[in-house]
C-alpha cells in the first residue's frame, strides 16, 4: 500500500450523485446536524409518544448498534421537526445483526400490528425475509419505503439511498488510483442485497483494469456476524498469501476496520493497499494515521432526511413518488502520495502531419508559379490578351499570398516560442485576408467588366470600361480588409495559449491541453468576434456579390469573360467555406484535426481557382497555335504547288519548244490551258505543251480558296 511516511497527509473529497446532486459541505453539514439531532434523540429516546403526534415514521435499520443507521435516524428526526409539530420519527430494529433477515422481519410485522406508525423506512438485510412483512404493512394503510439496501420485488413505494453499484464503480476507481500497478486483490464482503450489488459493481468495473481477484474469488472473506471473527479469517488468508501474492484488500461493508485487530494486520502487510467503504471519524482517523489508503463513504444523514420527506408526501399530501428510485451522494477520501508519478500530458501537438501541409504548399506554389510564367510568356498570343493577362497575373499573386498562410498554420510551440507561435498566428490571418480579396478581386473585376458591356440597355451605345473602373473594386476591398487587421493587430492581436481539455487523472491532474490562438485581452472588447465578424462580411458579402456577378454572366462566350468557369471558381471558394467552417468549429479543441481540415479548406480554394481559370485558357490557346499551324502549312503548300506551275509554264515558253497560248490550232505545238471543277468544289486548270496526247499531260493543281 502506498502508507509510507514520505505520504502527503492531504485529503481529497469527491462526490459522485445520481439523482439528488450536494454540494461538498454536505459532509460538513452532516456532522453538525448530527450534533444538533443528537440532543433531540436523546430528549426523545428510541421511541416515542404517539398521543400527541399525527403522523409517526420508524427508521427499521438491519440493526440497531450501528453509527451509519443512528446517524439516518439523526436525520428522520431533523426533517420530521421540519415538517411539523405533529410529526415525529422512531427508530426501531433487531438488536443484532441477523443475515437471515428473520429478526428484522419480525421488527416489522410488530410494528404493523401495534398500529401507530404511518410510514416506514427499512434497510433490508434479507430481501425474501421482508417481502411478506412489507406487503402486510402496506394491506394495513402503512407506506413502506426502502433506504441504504432495497427490496424492488417488494411492495415499497420508493428506495432511497447510494446506487450500490455506482458505489463498487467508485470503490473500483479508487483502488485503481492509489495504486495503478495493479496486482491481486481479495474482498471482504456480506451477503446482504445492498453489499452484493457494490461488490459486483466492483469486480465488474475491475475487469478491464490490471488487478485480478484472488484465486478466481473463491479466496472472498464474508462477514458472518461478528467483527472480530471476520478479521481473523481474513488474517489467515494473508498468512498464506503475503504480499507480493496478495496486494490489496477491499472492505465492502462499514465498522469492520475499527478494531485493534485491523492495525495488527495493516502493520504486518504495510505494502498492500487497503480500501474501505465507510466515512465515519474513526475510518477518517485511521487512514490519517496510515492504516486506510482511501475511503468511499455514503450519507447516511441526508437517507434519514428523504425517508421522512418521502413518507410525509406519500402519507399527508396523498402525492404519489414520480421517481422509484432517489440517489444519494457519495464522498470519496483519498491519501495522497507525495511521489506522484510525474503527469502523462497529451500536449496534442500538430506533429509531423504538417509535413502533408508542406508539401500541399510545395504542389500549389508549383502550378502558381508556373501558371504564372506561362501568363507573362503567352501574355501577346490572342488567347491570353483575350482574357487579360493583368488579371491573370493578380489571380497568381493572390493564390501565392492565400496558400502561404499553410505555413504559420503549421507553427505551434512544439517547434516554436510562445512569442513566435503567437505571431504566425497573426500572420496567417494576414495571408488568409489579403490573399483571399486579391484573388476574389480579381474574379469579380472579370466579370463585372463583360457583364457592363455585354449587359448594356443601349446596344448600340458604346460602353468603354477604363481600368480605373476595373481596379476600384479591388481598392476597395484590400482597404476594408487591411483597415480591420490593423485594427486587431493593434487593439487586441492573437496571441498562442494552451488550453486544457475536461478531464483529470485520479489525483485531478491535466491530462489533456490543446494550443490555439486567442485574443489577448479575451474578456475585453469582444475578443476576436468584432474582427472576424467585419472580415466575414466583408469578403462574404464581396464573394456572394461576385457570385451573382457570374450567374449573369454565365451565358456569355468564354472567349472574353471565362464566365462558366469564373462561376465554377467562385461557386467552389463559397462551397469550401460554407462546409468547412462549421467543421472547423466544432473541432477547434483538436489541433491535428483543426489544422488538416484547415490546410484542405485553403488549398482546394486556391487549386479550384488556379486549374478552373488557366487549364481552360491553356487548351484553348493549345488549340489555337495547333490551327494557326495547320493554316502555316496549307499556306505553304499552295506556295509550293503555284511555284510548280510556274516551272511548266516556262518549260512550255518559246525557246523550249512551245508555242504561244495565242495558238488557234489544236494540233500546233504550244500551251494550252483548261479550266474545270472537281468533286471537291475547287478550281483545277489543267496545262499541256502543244498537242501532246494524255501520256504526255502535265497537271498542275491550283487550288484557290472559294
Amino acid at each position: 500500500m502506498y502508507r509510507a511516511s514520505r505520504s502527503a497527509l492531504s485529503i481529497r473529497f469527491k462526490t459522485h450523485t445520481h439523482t439528488h446532486k450536494l454540494a461538498m459541505g454536505a459532509t460538513a453539514r452532516m456532522w453538525r446536524c448530527a450534533a444538533a439531532a443528537a440532543a433531540l434523540f436523546f430528549e426523545e429516546g428510541f421511541g416515542g409518544d404517539v398521543d400527541n403526534f399525527a403522523t409517526t415514521f420508524a427508521i427499521v435499520p438491519a440493526f440497531e448498534d450501528f453509527d451509519f443507521f443512528k446517524i439516518t435516524y439523526q436525520g428522520c428526526l431533523h426533517e420530521a421537526r421540519g415538517l411539523g409539530k405533529n410529526v415525529q420519527c422512531w427508530y426501531r430494529g433487531p438488536e443484532t445483526f441477523d443475515p437471515t433477515g428473520r429478526l428484522q422481519a419480525q421488527v416489522i410485522n410488530n410494528l404493523t400490528l401495534e398500529g401507530n406508525v404511518d410510514g416506514m423506512s427499512v434497510s433490508v438485510v434479507n430481501e425474501e425475509a421482508v417481502r411478506e412483512p412489507i406487503a402486510r404493512a402496506v394491506d394495513a394503510g402503512i407506506k413502506v419505503v426502502t433506504f441504504d439496501s432495497d427490496a424492488p420485488s417488494s411492495e415499497r413505494a420508493a428506495y432511497i439511498g447510494t446506487d450500490n453499484s455506482a458505489y463498487g464503480q467508485r470503490l473500483a476507481s479508487v483502488l485503481d488510483q492509489v495504486n495503478p500497478e495493479g496486482g491481486k486483490y481479495v474482498i471482504v464482503t456480506a451477503m446482504t442485497p445492498s453489499v452484493t450489488r457494490r461488490t459486483e459493481a466492483f469486480r465488474e468495473d475491475l475487469k478491464d483494469k490490471p488487478w485480478n481477484e484472488l484465486n478466481g474469488g473463491s479466496a472472498t472473506i464474508f462477514y458472518n456476524g461478528s467483527s472480530k471473527k471476520t478479521l481473523e479469517d481474513l488474517a489467515q488468508l494473508v498468512d498464506g498469501y503475503p504480499y507480493p501474492h496478495l496486494n490489496a484488500i477491499v472492505v465492502m461493508l462499514p465498522k469492520l476496520v475499527n478494531s485493534r485487530q485491523w492495525k495488527d494486520l495493516v502493520d504486518e502487510n504495510s505494502n498492500m493497499t487497503f480500501v474501505a467503504a465507510d466515512l465515519g471519524d474513526e475510518e477518517i482517523n485511521l487512514l490519517q494515521q496510515n492504516y486506510i489508503s482511501a475511503l468511499v463513504g455514503q450519507h447516511p444523514y441526508e437517507m434519514g432526511e428523504l425517508s421522512a420527506r418521502t413518507l410525509y408526501q406519500l402519507i399527508n399530501e396523498g402525492e404519489t413518488v414520480p421517481n422509484k428510485i432517489f440517489g444519494t451522494a457519495l464522498v470519496e477520501v483519498v491519501r495522497v502520495p507525495v511521489d506522484l508519478p510525474p503527469p502523462n500530458v497529451n500536449q496534442n501537438y500538430i506533429g509531423n502531419i504538417r509535413i502533408m501541409g508542406y508539401v500541399l504548399y510545395a504542389v500549389a506554389v508549383m502550378f502558381d508559379i508556373g501558371f504564372l510564367a506561362w501568363t507573362v510568356a503567352r501574355r501577346k498570343d490572342r488567347v491570353v490578351r483575350a482574357s487579360q493577362p493583368e488579371f491573370l497575373i493578380l489571380i497568381c499573386v493572390g493564390s501565392l499570398i492565400l496558400v502561404s498562410s499553410i505555413i504559420p498554420m503549421g507553427v505551434d510551440d512544439e517547434i516554436a516560442t510562445q512569442k513566435q507561435a503567437s505571431s504566425a498566428c497573426m500572420i496567417k490571418f494576414w495571408l488568409l485576408s489579403v490573399g483571399f480579396v486579391l484573388v476574389q478581386s480579381a474574379l469579380f473585376a472579370k466579370t463585372w467588366r463583360v457583364n457592363r458591356i455585354f449587359h448594356n440597355p443601349n446596344k448600340f451605345k458604346r460602353v468603354k470600361v477604363t481600368a480605373k473602373d476595373v481596379i476600384l473594386p479591388l481598392v476597395g476591398l484590400l482597404a476594408a480588409n487591411i483597415v480591420v487587421m490593423i485594427c486587431w493587430q493593434l487593439l487586441n492581436p492573437l496571441v498562442y495559449v494552451r488550453h486544457p481539455h475536461s478531464g483529470t487523472d485520479p489525483w485531478n491532474r491535466i491530462i489533456s491541453t490543446y494550443g490555439a490562438c486567442t485574443s489577448k485581452y479575451p474578456d475585453q472588447m469582444g475578443g476576436t468576434l468584432p474582427y472576424l465578424i467585419s472580415l466575414g462580411a466583408i469578403d462574404l458579402g464581396a464573394l456572394l456579390l461576385a457570385n451573382v456577378q457570374a450567374y449573369q454572366a454565365r451565358n456569355l462566350s468564354t472567349e472574353f469573360s471565362e464566365s462558366k468557369y469564373i462561376a465554377m471558381a467562385m461557386t467552389g471558394m463559397l462551397q469550401v467555406g460554407i462546409v468547412g467552417t462549421p467543421v472547423l468549429i466544432l473541432v477547434h479543441d483538436i489541433p491535428r484535426t483543426a489544422y488538416v481540415l484547415l490546410v484542405l479548406m485553403v488549398f482546394l480554394a486556391t487549386m479550384g481557382v488556379l486549374l478552373l481559370m488557366f487549364m481552360p485558357k491553356i487548351i484553348a490557346h493549345r488549340e489555337w497555335k495547333e490551327k494557326q499551324e495547320k493554316k502555316r502549312r496549307e499556306k505553304a503548300g499552295r506556295l509550293e504547288a503555284r511555284t510548280e506551275a510556274l516551272t511548266e509554264v516556262q518549260a512550255c515558253a518559246p525557246g523550249h519548244g512551245a508555242t504561244t497560248p495565242s495558238s488557234a490550232d489544236d494540233g500546233a505545238q504550244g500551251l494550252k490551258v483548261s479550266l474545270r471543277k472537281e468533286p471537291d468544289g475547287n478550281d483545277v486548270e489543267a496545262a499541256r505543251c502543244g498537242n501532246e496526247d494524255s501520256a504526255g499531260l502535265s497537271v498542275v493543281k491550283l487550288v484557290k480558296e472559294l
